[in-house]
């Protein structure tokens, strides 16, 4: 995995100018991400005596992000707003494994117009990290979460103007654009996937509302996620290679 890239850092012909993108003022009332999540049939923890539910509960906290920023033990960077649902706070307090948009700490939450999008896009991300530790093949649930998105964002969607966003093997431009707006503290970045619009979303303060739309499963073959099987209507469909 690379380090965090430092914007001043990037001098490579691919970096990208901050100040070239433009940005577009974006409205999503339905904005969804895939969570990863364990749906077992049964509750492992009903075998336990409520002493040692409540124990295990306080383990998990004292190294749950969301949890020690609750308490105040570890304030996140950014500013919270009162009343922020407690997985947007998990969302920026846990980072996801390094990909295209984001090196390794990024404090950002990942968000997709559709819930295609926000399909393409952890297949992006969770794909990456499986290929980069050689995982066997595997079934992986997440559960689908609804937001409502409003601000600012710099705009790559345009692939022939910004094609450094869109290489497999570029990571650099990418990842330092967004540092780059991280630490300017704007709202984020929209960029194309291949089902629809997401967002690198780095201020909490766009995201409002939110909710659980569904449950879905990627089944992973060992080097890509295929197929997505869909827990609400209860069927499997071939993801696009």
């Amino acid at each position: 995995m690379k380090p965090k890239i430092q914007i001043s850092e990037a001098e490579m012909p691919s970096a990208i100018e901050p100040r070239s993108v433009p940005k577009t003022m974006i409205h999503w009332p339905s904005a969804f991400r895939l969570k990863p999540a364990k749906l077992p049939a049964t509750q492992p923890l009903a075998i336990l005596e409520p002493e040692g539910v409540e124990s295990l509960i306080s383990l998990k906290d004292m190294t749950s992000p969301s949890a020690r920023h609750r308490e105040k033990s570890v304030l996140l960077q950014h500013n919270m707003p009162v009343g922020v649902s407690e997985t947007v706070v998990s969302a920026f307090a846990t980072s996801v494994p390094e990909w295209r948009f984001a090196a390794r700490g990024t404090a950002h939450m990942v968000l997709a117009s559709s819930i295609a999008a926000a399909i393409s896009v952890a297949s992006e991300i969770y794909g990456q990290f499986l290929r980069d530790t050689n995982q066997p093949t595997s079934c992986l649930s997440f559960s689908v979460e609804r937001f409502c998105l409003t601000g600012n964002f710099a705009d790559v969607c345009e692939r022939e103007t910004f094609p450094s966003c869109y290489e497999d093997q570029n990571k650099e431009a990418p990842q330092g654009l967004v540092n780059a707006f991280s630490i300017a503290g704007e709202d984020g970045l929209i960029f194309e996937s291949s089902a629809g619009q997401a967002a690198i979303v780095l201020n909490p303060q766009a995201i409002t509302r939110g909710g659980l739309e569904r449950a879905v499963a990627l089944e992973w073959s060992g080097s890509q996620f295929h197929r997505a099987f869909d827990y609400r209507d209860m069927y499997w469909r071939d993801l696009a290679s």
